[in-house]
């Protein structure tokens, strides 16, 4: 059985993280602490809302919490982005996991082996590129 462990989470226009905000987890944090209406719980609605769209595979029907701290700057996407550690025989690695949602589907989807900086697939829309079989190999 593999073990995953979440080492970094990213998020962008989510809740009330207009920018970029980023939380990394390094085998110390045991619990995430900020002040009232600071993020705490998009944080954890963030890794629920990235689970459920990897593994249902549909973005449709979740009513993603769009940031609205600047009306005048609207993004039209939610970006997130994770850094995990896969452990077990065949994938013992880091390797970084991103999409990037609009309201009417996945713009951006990509897996990459960090140490590598190897492209295990990239989605744009609905164009995929995967590794060729040699590339997965190394």
């Amino acid at each position: 059985m593999s073990k995953v462990i979440l080492k970094r989470l990213e998020i962008e226009n989510l809740g009330r993280f207009y920018n970029p905000a980023t939380l990394v987890m390094d085998g110390r944090i045991s619990a995430v602490v900020l002040e009232s209406s600071g993020g705490k719980s998009t944080i954890v609605k963030a890794l629920e809302w990235l689970s459920k769209i990897v593994l249902e595979g549909d973005v449709k029907d979740y009513n993603l919490n769009f940031c609205n701290i600047y009306p005048e700057k609207p993004k039209g996407f939610v970006k997130a982005e994770v850094l995990l550690e896969i452990c077990d025989s065949s994938h013992h690695g880091l390797y970084r996991y991103g999409i990037r949602v609009t309201r009417i589907g996945v713009l951006e989807e990509y897996l990459i082996k960090e140490r590598s900086q190897r492209r295990i697939f990239y989605r744009y829309k609905n164009d995929l590129d995967l590794a060729s079989s040699t590339e997965r190999e190394s």
